[in-house]
């Protein structure tokens, strides 16, 4: 299942190749994804340009956290992996495929309270966390 985490933003810690499998960010980033069997986060890279303005990216499924390094799948959503430096930017974002997907999918307007996190429950038992 597909989880969300609200403003996770950080850098990596290493630099990445075009072919790794591993993310290395800050103990305090990676502390923050939470993940049991079959869960994963989609997260962002972007290359920076000198003004500060986003030019390239990269969209990776983190499927486990080992400390400091998540293990990624590249390439999600149409991306091509690339090569990243120490210092590139990644974030947890809100990505288009995800919107379809939840748009495409009839949810029960139900929605459940449990241990201070909304759970919503959708017709075809997906299930949604906010945290």
């Amino acid at each position: 299942m597909q989880r969300w985490v609200n403003n996770w933003d950080t850098v990596l810690s290493a630099p990445l190749s075009a072919a790794g499998e591993q993310l290395e960010v800050p103990l305090a980033a990676a502390e923050r994804l939470e993940l049991a069997g079959g869960d994963y986060y989609l997260l962002t890279l972007a290359e920076l340009d000198a003004e500060g303005v986003e030019v390239a990216w990269e969209v990776v499924r983190v499927t486990a956290v080992d400390g400091d390094a998540l293990t990624i799948e590249r390439g999600e959503e149409g991306t091509d992996a690339q090569e990243w430096p120490a210092g590139a930017r990644i974030q947890a974002r809100l990505t288009a495929e995800t919107l379809a997907r939840l748009q495409a999918t009839q949810f029960d307007p139900d929605v459940i309270l449990t241990d201070g996190h909304s759970v919503l429950i959708g017709a075809e038992g997906h299930v949604l966390t906010q945290e």
